[in-house]
């Protein structure tokens, strides 16, 4: 049985994990797994990927770790990589945060974040079409959180 975290390359997609998380190299290693290509531990804002090689973009609690100034030329490279009608999924921080650095899971950890209504202009910009986006709020175990979500289409 392939690894949860890796079930859509065992169901037949073709996927590139970018990440700096450690388990990366515990995939990888699995005897399950037999593509060792399929992940590439690196920096999210300096991935290069050629032009519309990608069908789609999924970041899942991740822009809210990444610079404000960032974000907007992170968007428009995510936008470059996929193919035409590819697809953007992402979770954004909805707080206007400039930035902090503080203790989160017991590791010093950066976040920052804008207003939802600035994450949406900075998708439109990208050259992105919006199809959904919501702010949902839910519980963790700090408290209540909230997260705006975006569905849209290059």
């Amino acid at each position: 049985m392939a690894d949860p975290r890796t079930q859509i390359v065992a169901d037949g997609y073709d996927a590139i994990g970018e990440t700096f998380a450690a388990w990366r190299d515990e995939i990888v290693g699995d005897p399950r797994n037999d593509w060792e290509d399929a992940f590439v531990c690196s920096d999210f804002t300096e991935l290069e990927l050629p032009a519309g090689s990608v069908d789609g973009v999924i970041a899942f609690y991740t822009l809210n770790h990444v610079p404000r100034e960032l974000l907007a030329p992170l968007l428009a490279s995510c936008h470059d990589w996929l193919a035409p009608d590819g697809v953007l999924c992402v979770a954004f921080g909805t707080s206007d945060n400039p930035g902090w650095t503080g203790e989160w899971l017991g590791a010093e950890t950066f976040f920052a974040s804008y207003l939802p209504e600035v994450n949406s202009r900075l998708v439109r910009d990208a050259g992105f079409r919006i199809e959904r986006d919501e702010v949902v709020e839910f519980e963790e175990p700090e408290g209540p959180a909230r997260f705006q979500w975006v569905l849209a289409q290059a």
